[in-house]
């Protein structure tokens, strides 16, 4: 009796295993998020108040398939005023085609701007494609997306003047401190980045990267597995200075998810 309970125990864990795993691999890595995500901040509920302001992050892409065509349909049903990439466009080893062919049905009415993540430079000599034609140094005309590259422009949507800022993911080991004299909104793809931002005026980060862990667990633990990671996913605050990490729209190492879905964000201001 004893000996056929433990079986159909071992049967049922095996079958509830084999099941989550296959919602890990085919469901919820296809199963985007639209999250919508208010920001209350006195600086920011003026310089962006009524703008729809979407990120999308981590692709990972080797083609454009089903996920990325979903997501390319979700942005432009969002019609965002000002769309916000923040970095891994391929995958590793990746095609750097489905990437720029992507990029290129991105439209958004106050710009389309982003910066590069760390898998992007897998193979340094597509990576300039992002920004440059082939065989010269001439722009890209094979997408409308501009890349910030340790640059900063100066936009005023609503008449309040801000930076809008992107910080290149090789600056993550070196000793650079990235200042502002004025608010910023700045793109970064690695959130450690933030910690090296210096101003004493209202900063608003966005970066990607960690995926949320790609399996859920506990903050806590997550960040003592991944040392010296500070910031795993959603919004982080001190003071005047805030941080959103995005958990991406693809995966990296395994194509699972599990309590940690695809996400597009989209910003709301208020004051």
């Amino acid at each position: 009796m004893a000996n056929r309970l433990a079986k159909r125990l071992v049967i049922i864990v095996s079958v509830g295993l084999a099941g989550l795993l296959l919602y890990g691999l085919a469901i919820e890595p296809y199963w985007i998020e639209v999250r919508r995500v208010e920001v209350r901040d006195p600086f920011w509920g003026r310089a962006l108040a009524g703008l729809k302001v979407v990120q999308v992050s981590d692709l990972h892409m080797r083609c454009i398939g089903r996920r990325e065509a979903e997501v390319l349909r979700l942005v432009e049903n969002l019609k965002p005023d000002l769309l916000l990439l923040t970095g891994d466009y391929v995958a590793s080893g990746g095609d750097y085609g489905a990437a720029l062919e992507f990029l290129s049905r991105l439209r958004a009415r106050l710009g389309v701007w982003a910066v590069l993540g760390d898998v992007d430079y897998c193979s340094s000599r597509q990576t300039c494609l992002f920004c440059h034609e082939p065989g010269d140094k001439g722009p890209t005309h094979r997408h409308q997306v501009r890349f910030l590259t340790n640059q900063r422009v100066l936009l005023r949507p609503e008449g309040v003047d801000f930076y809008l800022a992107g910080i290149d993911p090789n600056n993550r080991y070196g000793k650079d401190k990235f200042r502002f004299d004025r608010p910023a909104l700045v793109l970064i793809h690695d959130p450690m980045l933030y910690d090296k931002v210096q101003t004493d005026e209202p900063l608003l980060c966005l970066a990607g990267d960690t995926h949320g862990g790609q399996v859920w667990m506990p903050e806590a633990l997550w960040r003592s597995l991944n040392r010296p990671a500070r910031y795993k996913e959603g919004l982080y605050r001190r003071g005047n200075r805030m941080l959103y990490v995005n958990r991406g729209v693809g995966t990296r190492h395994l194509p699972l998810r599990l309590g940690e879905r695809p996400e597009i964000t989209v910003f709301s201001f208020s004051r």
